[in-house]
């Protein structure tokens, strides 16, 4: 459990083992959910999104023999999806 305090402009600091621990890095977006209880939640970069579907979809395209380019992802979801 961590202990944070929250100053008199409403801000915390979240403590340095959760941001390493998490990859917080400054300037990162957060959401918090109020559940009757708060939860935070990490806003993935979209950047990181991307890199990580790139593979994917590179893949896919290809065992379906579609004519999958280089950041052609939307093509190849459709393609998949919905056939030529």
């Amino acid at each position: 459990m961590y202990t944070t305090t929250i100053t008199s402009q409403g801000t915390i600091t979240l403590p340095a083992a959760l941001r390493r621990k998490y990859h917080l890095k400054p300037g990162q977006t957060l959401t918090i959910e109020d559940l009757d209880t708060l939860v935070i939640h990490k806003v993935p970069n979209i950047d990181d999104v991307r890199a990580r579907n790139k593979s994917y979809l590179t893949k896919r395209a290809r065992s379906a023999g579609s004519s999958y380019r280089q950041g052609d992802g939307m093509r190849a979801h459709i393609e998949e999806k919905y056939g030529r």
